[in-house]
C-alpha cells in the first residue's frame, strides 16, 4: 500500500512497518488523512512508523501521530514511531506529550 499526496508519502517497508516521508505539516496532513478512515492496516498487532524520511514537521504532523496512536489503541493494537525528527521530539517535550506518544 502506498498513500501519497504531493509532499507526503506513507509506504510499506515490510509487513507492519511503514516509511513516512516528506513534509508532515498543516498544508499536507488534511488531504493525506482524507484518503481513508485509517491509513494503517489495523489487522496487524504491531505497527511501526519509520519517520527517518520526514523532512519537516509541525503541530499538524504531531496531531496525526496522536490520531494514529488513538486509532491503534481503539483497535487494541500497538504502534511505535521510530527515528522521529528533532522537531517532533522538541514539540513532544514542550507540550508534555512525550510519554503519551511513547506508551
Amino acid at each position: 500500500m502506498n498513500r501519497t499526496t504531493p509532499s507526503l508519502t506513507l509506504s510499506d517497508k515490510v509487513q507492519g512497518v511503514y516509511l513516512l516521508s516528506g513534509d508532515l505539516v498543516y498544508s499536507t496532513v488534511p488531504d493525506f488523512v482524507k484518503e481513508g478512515d485509517s491509513l494503517l492496516d489495523l489487522s496487524l498487532n504491531q505497527i511501526v512508523i519509520d519517520c527517518s524520511a520526514v523532512k519537516r514537521l509541525d503541530s499538524a504532523g504531531l496531531s496525526l501521530f496522536l490520531e494514529w496512536k488513538r486509532q491503534c489503541q481503539a483497535a487494541n493494537k500497538q504502534v511505535s514511531f521510530t527515528a522521529l525528527p528533532d522537531q517532533a521530539t522538541s514539540m513532544l517535550e514542550t507540550f508534555m506529550l512525550k510519554d503519551l506518544l511513547s506508551q
